[in-house]
């Protein structure tokens, strides 16, 4: 029989090991050290805490499980062969270099310098430097595939912005042709256009009426088959919202968007005696089917929080019968209830008067 340090044990002794690896398995003796003093599970199989003959351990371990090669250095993913550079040159030939150059780094088979009539070899002249070989290199199995290892990124960076810049160049000449282009189009369509505009004291006014309404509507102007999106285009005649009141401290204009939410002048009325007076243009959210819409999503919102299912965008008609009945019993309810009070309390002939 042989124990973990493979010495072989008679059968007394042998007894006397596997009692002890029963003490150790059941806890009442301590378990076994290695040499490194940590302890060593028992119950760990006898053919993986055997160590091999041929490793002479005398001390029990698990160390001969473990992988005794040292990992091997790799290079990096930065790191490559270094190209381009040479060492300095040397003043007489030596032995061993290239007979034609004079470099100790090739071969004459290898040389890729211009062959000489006389080589450096016997004029000991025009030593060329040795080329800068460095350690070899070693990898792993991804240095080994890596197919972009040694790539120069900034004669790529060089290449595409030359590559960039002409390209840019060809678009700007394109189109500065398309503006000259656009701009002798236009100039002959206002040539043609030109019987359509009188010229007064005042300014210029346009007089096709069609033009002025599309430009109210903030639509678009049509000049023959040319249509140009205008927004929030004002009529010459109108006066800017930014005149109306020249107080630093009015209402704000904002000059991207064209709009003055707040009302410039709060001191006029707008549909009294002043009508037609600019109010903001917060104004049309307070009146018309503005507030009619404000309370069908109002309407919407409460019916939902006590579990209608009703969406006013996707069936309006829906919700527009369900807030009319709904507005109609509210409104029977408050007249019950006040016909109750006045049958109760009475005091009817005070509210006729």
């Amino acid at each position: 029989m042989a124990s973990s340090t493979g010495q072989f044990l008679s059968r007394k002794d042998h007894l006397k090991q596997k009692e002890l690896d029963e003490a150790r398995k059941a806890g009442t003796l301590p378990a076994e050290l290695d040499e490194e003093g940590r302890e060593i599970n028992p119950h760990i199989p006898e053919f993986m805490a055997k160590a091999p003959w041929y490793l002479n351990q005398a001390a029990p371990g698990l160390k001969h499980q473990k992988n005794s090669k040292q990992k091997e250095e790799v290079a990096g993913i930065d790191q490559w062969y270094v190209r381009g550079q040479k060492k300095t040159a040397a003043t007489k030939f030596r032995k061993g270099a290239c007979p034609n150059c004079g470099a100790m780094t090739h071969g004459i088979k290898d040389c890729l310098d211009r062959p000489r009539k006389k080589g450096a070899k016997w004029t000991g002249a025009d030593i060329k430097p040795d080329e800068y070989t460095g350690g070899p290199l070693t990898f792993d199995y991804e240095g080994k595939r890596d197919r972009f290892a040694g790539f120069d990124h900034t004669a790529y960076e060089a290449m595409v912005g030359k590559k960039f810049e002409l390209e840019e160049q060809a678009r700007k000449e394109y189109l500065h042709v398309q503006k000259l282009q656009q701009v002798e189009h236009q100039a002959s369509k206002m040539g043609q256009a030109a019987e359509g505009v009188e010229e007064e004291d005042d300014g210029v006014r346009v007089r096709d009426e069609e033009t002025v309404v599309a430009a109210k509507e903030g639509g678009g102007t049509r000049q023959g088959a040319l249509r140009m999106t205008v927004r929030n285009l004002r009529i010459r005649e109108d006066t800017a919202k930014y005149l109306l009141n020249l107080d630093v401290n009015s209402a704000y204009y904002d000059p991207k968007t064209r709009s003055m939410r707040e009302n410039p002048r709060p001191d006029l009325v707008p549909d009294g005696e002043d009508g037609g007076v600019f109010a903001g243009d917060n104004f049309v959210r307070y009146n018309g089917d503005t507030l009619d819409l404000r309370a069908l999503e109002g309407y919407t919102r409460e019916a939902y929080e006590k579990g209608q299912e009703m969406h006013l965008n996707a069936e309006p008609t829906q919700v527009e019968l369900m807030n009319k009945i709904y507005r109609e019993k509210k409104a029977k309810l408050k007249e019950v209830k006040a016909n109750s009070v006045l049958e109760k309390y009475g005091g009817e002939q005070h509210l006729k008067a």
